[in-house]
C-alpha cells in the first residue's frame, strides 16, 4: 500500500510534538512491512527528501491570491479559518500531483490543524484524532469560546462528519467525546509502542541520587502548573531529588487575538519594546529558585536521545489534565518506569494504581504529590513489582498487534 500522511510537524523539524514522534516510528515500521509511507510535510519550502528510508514530500506555506481577497473582503474577521483552507488546499494540491505518477492507497489525516477540511476527490481516507479541539481548546486558550475558537470548532465538526465510519483514535476517553458529541463513531486504535532501547525494569534504583522526570510540552493542558507548585515542597522534603522537564517550552496564557490587534500591538510597540511573554519554564523557575542547582531543562530531542534520558531518569510524571493517550506514557511504562498519571485524562486507562503505576485526582495537585511521595518512598522490592508490570503492560501497544493487525485491518477495511 501507498499511505500518504499529510501532517504539519515531523521529526525533521526543530521543535515537534506527539504527532511527529508517532509518524516517524510508524511509518518507519510500515517500511518494513513493504509499505511505502509518503510523508507530506507543511513547511516552509518545497522538495522531496529520504529520512531513515521514509519519503518525504515538503509542501510549502504559501498563500493563495484568494486568501488575501476574502480577507480583505471580511477585515481578516475569519483570516484563522482561511489560514486552514488555504494549507489543506495546498497539501490537497501536492496530493494529487503526486497520485498522478504514484497511485495513493489511502490518505491518513490526523485532526492537528485540520488539513482533511480540503481533500482530493476518489482517494480513500481515514481520519485519526490526534485531539478533539473543542474540549481542548479549554485549556490552552485564555478565550475558549471566542469567534477565532468557534470557527475552529465548526471546521473540526465538518473535519469529522465527512470522515465518518473511517474515524478512528487511541484514547476511549477522547472518542466517547466525539461520540457522544457528534453520534461519529471512533474505533479505538492505540497508539503503537516501538522498543528502539534495551528495557532497563531491573535497573537498581539508586536512592542517594534519583531523577524525576517530565517530558512533553510545558503546557497547562499538560498539568506542567500542578507539577511546579508541590515541586518545592518535594524538592525540601527529599534532597537526594533532581528534576528534569524535556519538550517544547509555551507562554502562560495563549492570547486569542484578531489580526487587527495584532496590526494595533505593533503600532503601539513601534517606540517601545514589546512585552515578553511568561513562559511556563519562567513559572517552574519561580516556585523553585531555592532549588535552581537541581532543576533542568532541555528543548525538545529527537527519540533515541528521549530514550537515554528516559533510563537514567527514576519516576515519571505525567500530569495532564486531558491528553490522547500520548507517546510520552507507553515510552515510560516500556523503560520500566514508576509512573503518575491523572484520572480521567486517558493516561490513566492502562494504569491500575499501585500495581503499574500510580493514578493522582485530575487536577488536584494535594494528591498529586501524595502519590509523588508514595512512589519515591516504594521499598526496593514494591519498587522492582511495580516497574516489572510497567513494562508487561505495554506489550499490548506492540506494532505487530497494533499496526501489523489493527490500523491495516482498518485500512483494508476502507479501501476495499
Amino acid at each position: 500500500m501507498v499511505i500518504a500522511f499529510p501532517t504539519p510537524e515531523y521529526v525533521t523539524n526543530k521543535e515537534f510534538g506527539g504527532l511527529a514522534t508517532y509518524l516517524y516510528k510508524t511509518s518507519k515500521y510500515l517500511k518494513e512491512l513493504n509499505h511505502k509511507p509518503v510523508i507530506f510535510l507543511l513547511t516552509n519550502s518545497e522538495g522531496k527528501f529520504e529520512y531513515e528510508g521514509v519519503e518525504i514530500v515538503k509542501i510549502k506555506r504559501k498563500k493563495y491570491w484568494w486568501f488575501w481577497l476574502v480577507n480583505a473582503l471580511t477585515l481578516f474577521t475569519v483570516n484563522s479559518s482561511l489560514l486552514i483552507l488555504n494549507n489543506s488546499w495546498a497539501i490537497r494540491s501536492a496530493l494529487v500531483a503526486y497520485n498522478r505518477f504514484n497511485k495513493i492507497s489511502i490518505i491518513q489525516y490526523s485532526n492537528a490543524q485540520f488539513l482533511s477540511i480540503v481533500r482530493p476527490v476518489g482517494i480513500p481516507h481515514c481520519l485519526r484524532l490526534s485531539q478533539y479541539y473543542k474540549e481542548y481548546s479549554n485549556y490552552v486558550n485564555a478565550r475558549p469560546r471566542s469567534f477565532k475558537n468557534r470557527q475552529k470548532h465548526l471546521i473540526e465538526r465538518i473535519c469529522i462528519k465527512q470522515s465518518k465510519n473511517s474515524v478512528y483514535g487511541p484514547s476511549s476517553l477522547i472518542g466517547k467525546m466525539v461520540t457522544d458529541k457528534l453520534k461519529i463513531h471512533v474505533k479505538l486504535i492505540r497508539t503503537p509502542f516501538f522498543n528502539i532501547s534495551k528495557n532497563t525494569s531491573d535497573k537498581f534504583v539508586d536512592t542517594d541520587n534519583r531523577t524525576l522526570l517530565y517530558f512533553g510540552t510545558l503546557s497547562y493542558s499538560k498539568g506542567v502548573d500542578l507539577f511546579a507548585q508541590i515541586l518545592p515542597d518535594i524538592l525540601k522534603e527529599y534532597p537526594n531529588i533532581n528534576v528534569r522537564f524535556v519538550g517544547r517550552d509555551t507562554p502562560l496564557v495563549i492570547k486569542d487575538t484578531s489580526i487587527m490587534y495584532k496590526l494595533f500591538e505593533i503600532l503601539l510597540f513601534k517606540t517601545r519594546s514589546p512585552l515578553k511573554a511568561k513562559m511556563f519554564s519562567d513559572l517552574i523557575r519561580e516556585q523553585t529558585k531555592e532549588y535552581s542547582d537541581r532543576v533542568s531543562f532541555s528543548s525538545v530531542v529527537k527519540p533515541k536521545e528521549m530514550q537515554s534520558i528516559l533510563n537514567d531518569s527514576d519516576v515519571i510524571i505525567l500530569p495532564s489534565r486531558i491528553d490522547n493517550f500520548p507517546n510520552t506514557l507507553s515510552e515510560s511504562l516500556s523503560a520500566g518506569k514508576v509512573v503518575v498519571v491523572p484520572s480521567n485524562s486517558s493516561l490513566d486507562e492502562l494504569i491500575s494504581n499501585g500495581k503499574n503505576g500510580f493514578v493522582f485526582k485530575n487536577g488536584n495537585s494535594k494528591d498529586l504529590v501524595k502519590k509523588i511521595k508514595v512512589a519515591l518512598n516504594l521499598s526496593e522490592s514494591e519498587n522492582k513489582i511495580i516497574r516489572q508490570n510497567a513494562s508487561e503492560s505495554v506489550k499490548v501497544l506492540y506494532p505487530d498487534n497494533v499496526v501489523k493487525g489493527d490500523l491495516l485491518s482498518f485500512y483494508h477495511k476502507i479501501t476495499s
